[in-house]
């Protein structure tokens, strides 16, 4: 059937609806970004004066939990401790977000940020987190990362995390991806091809997501899945290649494996002047996003 011409006063409308849906994960983006770097002397001044509230963080989570997953939460929240003080946030708002999502209070929180500065990961509750590894480093504009966690959780439960198409299962970053994908990977095989995919990072705009193009490939195994991609160079990443691997932990039964490594260099402004903090968040973020249930509880059949 053929649609008939568009009502032009019912076209704004939808045009609004959509910015209001941009300008909201925009302020997600920007209030779990924020706890990846220190003070906001660097930022330009109008993405500065969003993030130099103290408790933006945690007035954001109370509006918006119902959109941020728990795993999410969980990093905003331990990212938060870091710079913590007693004025910086109403502490009943702050137990109460600590012993939903992490399972522990204030008291706790503290002492286990103080004993573990080095954790990149929150203490999610167990059995969940097995270890991790976290490298960063920059080398001439080009920052490099890898990230690996180990999960009490099946490899069957897993795999998908390395097929591109599940990706939008983390809609923050990733809202859309299209492709002749498959639905569900094999128990072996391998596929190749290109990726179009639409991908919000945090910055200054507020613009719709970031049309981007991939080329992948995956090589499916019975114990196994890892996936290569790259970038083709757009507005505000000139490269960017990463690897993921999902992997049957051995010696551990019902653990997993993931590893996610990521080279990037952003585009010349706020993005690659902050970009370790840029890409330690992405990839850190992501991976929990996709990796951990929500809410984070045991699912039937699932954990352990």
């Amino acid at each position: 059937m053929t649609r008939g011409p568009v009502d032009p006063k019912r076209a704004p409308g939808r045009r609004a609806q959509a910015t209001a849906v941009a300008h909201t994960d925009q302020e997600l983006q920007t209030a779990l970004w924020r706890g990846y770097f220190e003070g906001t002397r660097k930022l330009p001044l109008r993405l500065g004066a969003r993030m130099r509230a103290p408790d933006s963080v945690l007035t954001l989570l109370k509006r918006k939990a119902a959109r941020v997953p728990e795993s999410l939460q969980g990093i905003a929240l331990w990212n938060f401790l870091r710079s913590y003080t007693t004025n910086a946030a109403p502490i009943d708002d702050l137990n109460e977000l600590l012993g939903r999502i992490l399972r522990i209070d204030l008291p706790e929180a503290r002492r286990i940020r103080r004993e573990r500065p080095d954790d990149v990961l929150p203490p999610y509750p167990k059995p969940l987190i097995l270890d991790t590894v976290w490298q960063l480093q920059d080398d001439w504009g080009v920052t490099t990362a890898k990230l690996e966690i180990c999960l009490q959780r099946r490899f069957r439960e897993l795999r998908d995390v390395a097929n591109p198409r599940s990706w939008s299962r983390c809609a923050l970053f990733w809202p859309r991806i299209e492709g002749r994908l498959p639905a569900t990977l094999p128990a072996s095989g391998a596929w190749s091809g290109k990726v179009e995919a639409r991908l919000n990072l945090p910055g200054e705009t507020d613009e719709q997501p970031l049309a981007v193009t991939l080329q992948a490939g995956i090589s499916a195994g019975p114990l196994e899945v890892e996936t290569w991609f790259e970038f083709e160079p757009n507005d505000r990443i000139e490269v960017c290649r990463g690897y993921v691997s999902v992997r049957k932990e051995p010696g551990r039964p019902d653990a997993t494996r993931i590893i996610q490594e990521r080279l990037v260099r952003f585009a010349p402004g706020t993005l690659q002047r902050l970009r370790r903090a840029t890409l330690a968040y992405w990839l850190q973020a992501e991976t929990v996003c996709l990796a951990l249930p929500d809410p984070l509880r045991h699912a039937p059949g699932g954990l352990g």
